[in-house]
C-alpha cells in the first residue's frame, strides 16, 4: 500500500470513529418521554403510560386516571427522594408516587427499555410489566 492510500483509509477511519461519538444517544429519560406507552396483555382494556421529565400521566380507557411524580434512579431508594425528581437522564429503577398520597410510593426495576418495548418489575414482586410504545396524538 502507498502512503496516499495510507494517508485515505487513516482519514477514513477517523471520520467514521469521531462520527460514532458525535451521533446522540437516547437515553432512558428520552425514551421514556417519546412515546405513549401501551400495557400488553389486557384483553377489553387498555391501560397506558406517558411520561414527562418529572410527571407519569396514567390512562385507562384511553382517559386520564392519575398524575404521578417520579425520578430515575441507579438504586432502590428506600425512601422517595423529590430532590431527585427530573434529575437523571439515565437509571436502572423507576421511583414514583402518585400525586396527593405522599407517603406510598413504589419502585420498579426497568428490566428493558428500548424505542418500541419497556418491560417493568416492581420490585415487591417477580411478574413483569410489558408495554409496547405507539405514537399516539393527543
Amino acid at each position: 500500500m502507498n502512503h496516499g492510500k495510507i494517508t485515505s483509509l487513516i482519514l477514513i477511519l477517523c471520520l467514521g470513529f469521531m462520527n460514532g461519538f458525535s451521533q446522540k444517544k437516547n437515553t432512558d429519560l428520552d425514551l421514556l418521554k417519546s412515546k405513549y406507552w401501551d400495557m400488553q396483555g389486557m384483553t377489553d382494556k387498555t391501560s397506558g403510560k406517558r411520561f414527562s421529565e418529572s410527571i407519569i400521566y396514567n390512562y385507562f380507557n384511553n382517559e386520564l386516571l392519575g398524575e404521578s411524580e417520579y425520578y430515575l434512579s441507579n438504586t432502590q431508594d428506600k425512601h422517595f427522594k423529590e430532590n431527585k425528581i427530573g434529575k437523571m437522564k439515565m437509571g436502572k429503577y423507576i421511583i414514583y408516587r402518585n400525586l396527593g398520597v405522599p407517603d406510598n410510593f413504589s419502585v420498579f426495576e426497568i428490566i428493558s427499555l428500548t424505542e418500541d418495548s419497556m418491560e417493568l418489575r416492581n420490585v415487591k414482586h417477580t411478574h413483569t410489566l410489558k408495554f409496547k410504545s405507539i405514537d399516539k396524538v393527543e
